[in-house]
């Protein structure tokens, strides 16, 4: 089967969806099946920073790259207009695109209606109040969403979609959710890379950190979303409690770090925060994991969180705002009174810096709770979220379609 994936950045860019649009790329390729990527030359969109050199293939998939444009400001939109030309002369069984409200997922009504290709649509779906930017970006989503978008989300094969939150919040925008074109299909990880729990002496030898210091870890990009400024404003409570506790941020900053540094300053616990970048090497990156003692993503929201995935298969405790794909991705409700308590961890409203502190705290003060909620999140992870049973089950969405 030759597929067609579409994306808007690839590795070695990084990212959840890069990541996902690769993992599955490489076992669908492995299967047989003559997979390739297109995507942009962008290495990060925010702030926009082009790849200088590449190669034509990423871990065995073949990849071209166009050159992206952007009217800026907050009239931000990537187009890619050289993709367009190419995908209505690409062989191509299926075309795949991934993440609403951009480039190559407007294409796909065009390549169904004039190629009548099939077409699938991921969409990593994130509601227009979490776009980053300000209101009159916010404006010109709402726009988007109320005409093109839905138009979009209404006209392709299948639309996936990872939770069933995410299909709640684009029912409300007009996805028409009837019969069955409509599935679910979890993001995953690579599990072997977890099969041993991975052990966090690498990385504090790395990065200076004692063994004797507690460890807090987020890890993503620094970006608006994230709820990184509600972290720091949580932090003095939990140093009240525990002083000794270091809060590590590792992911490539995405224009939040100035204003972050600056608000740790004011609070006066910039020296107990370390803000690694981005971790290339992937051995030091999973150390991170086996470092901490709870991992920690409030954002604002995500539709699912990946990284979520990698602590929990690394058997760490996580904490998490009770919004979009997170509550099911750890199992647990997505309104919330306070702290609320999971298998895996625990989840909080975002923005409530109290309530981030506490679960911290109850995660830092009880060994045994952070030992029984790791081992419970691990196994879940090993039971329902792994890249081969992710790409199962989208190839057989594609067979449906091309009749197989």
């Amino acid at each position: 089967m030759k597929v067609l994936q579409l994306c808007t950045r690839f590795p070695p860019a990084p990212g959840g969806v890069e990541t996902h649009v690769l993992e599955i790329s490489k076992r669908m390729r492995l299967a047989g099946n003559d997979v390739r990527v297109f995507t942009s030359d962008l290495y990060s969109e925010t702030p926009f920073v082009r790849m200088e050199k590449w190669d034509d293939e990423v871990d065995g998939v073949p990849v071209r790259r166009f050159k992206a444009y952007t009217p800026g400001g907050e009239a931000h939109y990537l187009l890619y207009p050289a993709m367009k030309s190419a995908v209505m002369t690409a062989p191509a069984d299926v075309f795949h695109a991934h993440s609403y409200g951009y480039f190559q997922t407007n294409l796909l009504p065009i390549i169904r209606k004039v190629r009548r290709v099939p077409t699938v649509m991921t969409a990593h779906f994130h509601p227009e109040w979490s776009t980053w930017g300000g209101e009159k970006r916010r404006g010109l989503r709402k726009i988007y969403d109320s005409t093109l978008g839905k138009a979009v989300l209404n006209n392709v094969d299948i639309l996936i979609a990872h939770t069933r939150e995410e299909i709640g919040l684009m029912k409300q925008m007009g996805l028409d959710a009837s019969g069955n074109r409509v599935r679910i299909v979890p993001a995953g990880i690579d599990f072997a890379k977890f099969e041993r729990a991975p052990d966090g002496a690498l990385f504090r030898k790395q990065f200076g950190i004692d063994e004797n210091e507690k460890v807090v870890l987020f890890s993503g990009r620094l970006a608006q979303n994230k709820g990184l400024l509600v972290l720091a404003d949580a932090a003095p409570a939990v140093l009240r409690s525990f002083s000794d506790t270091r809060f590590v941020l590792v992911g490539q900053d995405m224009g939040v770090r100035d204003r972050l540094e600056k608000r740790l300053g004011e609070l006066g616990i910039r020296d107990r925060f370390l803000l690694t970048g981005h971790v290339r090497d992937e051995a030091l990156f999973r150390s991170a994991y086996g470092a901490c003692d709870v991992f920690v993503l409030p954002s604002e929201y995500e539709a699912f969180g990946l990284v979520l995935l990698e602590a929990m298969a690394s058997e760490r405790p996580v904490v998490a705002s009770a919004v979009g794909g997170m509550p099911e991705v750890i199992g647990g409700p997505n309104k919330v009174e306070g702290v609320e308590a999971t298998d895996s961890g625990l989840l909080v409203n975002y923005g409530d810096e109290k309530a981030l502190a506490e679960a911290i705290g109850k995660l830092l003060a009880d060994g045994g709770l952070r030992r029984k909620m790791g081992q419970a999140g691990r196994e879940r992870v090993r039971r329902e979220f792994n890249w081969d049973s992710v790409t199962g089950r989208i190839l057989d969405i594609y067979n449906e379609l091309v009749g197989c």
